[in-house]
């Protein structure tokens, strides 16, 4: 896997557990899950926590590693069990397909003695590995997420890897939670200018702000974070009636649709060759969203074979942490 890192931590045999651990960072929050896994039984989920952001690249280095390590101690605190060592850790950590990043995370897992084997992927790595259940009938996988940022990236079958998006706020991700309310902000200043009705949307989404008047909105969003803006998105989208952000939608189904032509292109895909798997809070919150994107799909001949959405990628991560440490789930 290109986007894999691992490490080993060595540890007497007293300090480890009988248990499986997946993260699922990003820039808005950390979801840990526990799993315990005992062949031939099926895995369990034991514990589950969360904690704010762990995306290294937006939240910063020692704040995102402190959310990492409270959400782990809460899927333990939740479990009733003490904090130890798992057999394995799968770390799906927003940002980590970048090498400084992903070593950073990984020396910290092994200073922390987070696992006997830990493995740190990019969250839409453990989207890729999401396949369906039974034998593939398509050759490919392509995987997107919108949340706090945007990214799809795709394999085939033979290990052949392409990426779109994911290039931050300042480059791109269009089509994500921030850049949605972005836009939703920009549509009332422009408005404002223009001396004409502010949209519907406009009242609810500065008392959110907590903006009571509008020159008051640039110096509100400087003191904000990225994650913090993009946290307005799904309850942006699921408060009002569709007319009134359609537009606002159509702009990220379109955007979201071409990361996902860039990367089948990549991969020489056609019509019905992938699986499409799509993660993040703004795709799996808006179930319209999901709709346009797949028409704009149809649109460019490229309407996926199948489409899943995953809710629960920190318990794919902790399934993925027990496949790649031998065992099969």
């Amino acid at each position: 896997m290109t986007t894999q890192g691992e490490t080993n931590a060595a540890m007497s045999k007293g300090e480890t557990s009988g248990y499986y651990l997946g993260v699922d960072g990003g820039g808005t929050q950390t979801t840990a899950v526990l799993l315990r896994c005992e062949p031939p039984h099926a895995p369990t989920v034991v514990g589950r926590g969360s904690a704010g952001a762990s995306n290294l690249l937006t939240a910063g280095a020692d704040d995102a590693l402190q959310q990492l390590d409270l959400a782990i101690d809460r899927a333990f605190a939740a479990a009733n069990l003490p904090r130890q060592a798992a057999l394995a850790a799968c770390l799906a950590i927003a940002g980590s397909g970048r090498p400084s990043v992903r070593d950073a995370i990984a020396t910290w897992a092994r200073d922390n003695r987070v696992a006997l084997r830990t493995h740190v992927v990019t969250d839409v790595e453990a989207l890729l590995s999401a396949r369906s259940s039974g034998e593939s009938v398509v050759p490919a996988t392509i995987a997107l997420i919108s949340g706090t940022g945007s990214i799809a990236w795709g394999r085939d079958a033979t290990g052949r890897e392409a990426r779109a998006g994911g290039w931050g706020s300042l480059l791109g991700d269009e089509g994500s939670g921030y850049a949605l309310v972005v836009s939703a902000l920009r549509a009332i200043t422009r408005a404002a200018d223009e001396a004409v009705p502010l949209p519907a949307y406009a009242a609810s989404l500065l008392e959110e702000l907590g903006v009571v008047d509008l020159p008051e909105l640039p110096a509100k969003l400087a003191r904000m974070s990225r994650h913090e803006i993009a946290r307005l998105a799904t309850p942006l989208c699921t408060r009002f009636a569709e007319n009134e952000v359609a537009v606002l939608l159509d702009d990220v189904a379109v955007q979201l649709a071409r990361l996902v032509i860039c990367v089948a292109r990549k991969l020489q895909l056609s019509e019905d060759d992938y699986e499409l798997v799509l993660g993040g809070g703004v795709l799996n919150g808006v179930l319209s969203l999901q709709q346009q994107l797949l028409v704009q799909l149809a649109a460019a001949d490229l309407r996926p074979h199948s489409t899943r959405c995953l809710t629960d990628v920190a318990g794919e991560a902790a399934r993925l942490a027990v496949t790649l440490a031998g065992m099969n789930p």
